[in-house]
This record gives structure tokens, C-alpha cells and sequence, in this order.
């Protein structure tokens, strides 16, 4: 590995949707971070009506981060930077940072520097904690341009999954998500049995009405 690469931590979106080139992607975990949905997001995955709730990043001395890294390419260092300071700073409000990043499909492989996006408390868009039965609430109902909140949260459950991560907060946040859409399907379904009843009846009523005239 050169010292002069450039790696980009993803622990979000960039996960699965990483929107630039790359010459090789890790999978592994940093140190010293948890994954938080406490930043609001106007743009990817919500709108200012309805803003979404996305992941960032949270100090905790004891705590691990598990996602991937990619290796940029060489000849599209500049282009990927600005690409991820217009995605991730500017419309995302995040900031850029750097961390040690520890590859686990290679244990001779020494950690090495990587950058890593996070929202900082104070920027427009922060929430902080919250209960997840709220940011759930939000979630269910939010949609950007990048696609349905609901399904970011799925999506980043679904990755973690794949390589056998471990994040109980995105667990259980996706675990209350699609409680809430059951129960939504739930009482939709049953309330159009009852219209359709309802109709039904009135069918009967009016045929009824008919046969006396």
C-alpha cells in the first residue's frame, strides 16, 4: 500500500452508492465512532418540508464503526474531493475528517489513514438524540432525491448484514420502521374491506328500494 493513496470511509450511503471511481473497496471498521441517525437531511433523502434522517458519526471512546473503504483513483483524486464536498459538505452538512481505518478480510494488512465524512453538532440539519420511535416517524414519511428515507435505512441494514456487521442502532431503528409500515398496510387493508362493505350495502339498499317501488 502507498502512503499516498487516498481512502474514503463509508459507513452511509456511500456504502452502496458511492457515485465516483474507485480502484478497490475494504471492508473493515474504524475506531473511536458510533453510527447515529441524529442528522436531518433536506436534499438526498428528505426535503425542507419533510426532511429525512440520515447516519453520521458520534465520538465514543470505546466505540467501532463497521463499513468499507475505497481506494480512490489515482487520476481522479480532485474530481472525487469536490464531488464529496459538494455531496457530503455542502448539501449534506458535513465535515471531513480523518481516522485510522482497520481492514478485517486481511489481518497483515497494517491500518492506514482514510477520510471519513461527519455532520458536527450545530450545522442546519442537526438533531442529536432522539427517541427512535420518532426518527422513525420521520422516516416513513420522507423521500429526496436520492430516493425514499426508508429505504436508506434498509439498504444500510441490508449491507451490514451482508458482511455480518454488527449495529443495534440501525437494527433497531430498521426493525421500527417496518413495524410501522406493517401496521400501515395493516389499517389500509382493513379499511378497504370496510369500504368496500360499506358499498356493498348500500348496493343491496338501493336494489331492495327498487324491488318495493
Amino acid at each position: 500500500m502507498k502512503t499516498e493513496d487516498l481512502w474514503i470511509f463509508a459507513y452511509g450511503s456511500l456504502c452502496w452508492q458511492p457515485g465516483f471511481e474507485y480502484e478497490e473497496m475494504v471492508v473493515g471498521h474504524i475506531k473511536g465512532w458510533v453510527r447515529r441517525f441524529w442528522q436531518g437531511n433536506q436534499v438526498h433523502r428528505g426535503t425542507a418540508e419533510k426532511p429525512g434522517v440520515v447516519a453520521t458519526l458520534v465520538p465514543d471512546q470505546d466505540g467501532e464503526t463497521y463499513g468499507c473503504a475505497y481506494r480512490v483513483n489515482p487520476q481522479a483524486y480532485q474530481k472525487t474531493l469536490k464531488y464529496l464536498d459538494n455531496r457530503e459538505t455542502k448539501l449534506g452538512g458535513y465535515d471531513s475528517k480523518r481516522s485510522l481505518f482497520y481492514p478485517c478480510d486481511d489481518s497483515e494488512t497494517e491500518p492506514f489513514l482514510a477520510i471519513l465524512y461527519i455532520a458536527l453538532p450545530g450545522n442546519v440539519d442537526w438533531r442529536g438524540p432522539g427517541e427512535l420511535e420518532d426518527i422513525a416517524d420521520e422516516v416513513i414519511t420522507a423521500t429526496g432525491v436520492c430516493g425514499s428515507n426508508i429505504a436508506y435505512v434498509t439498504d444500510l441494514a441490508a449491507f451490514l448484514r451482508t458482511h455480518e456487521f454488527k449495529d443495534d442502532h440501525v437494527f433497531e431503528l430498521e426493525a421500527i420502521v417496518l413495524e410501522k409500515l406493517r401496521v400501515e398496510d395493516s389499517n389500509s387493508s382493513n379499511a378497504s374491506v370496510i369500504s368496500e362493505d360499506e358499498e356493498e350495502e348500500e348496493e343491496g339498499s338501493d336494489s331492495l328500494e327498487s324491488s318495493i317501488e
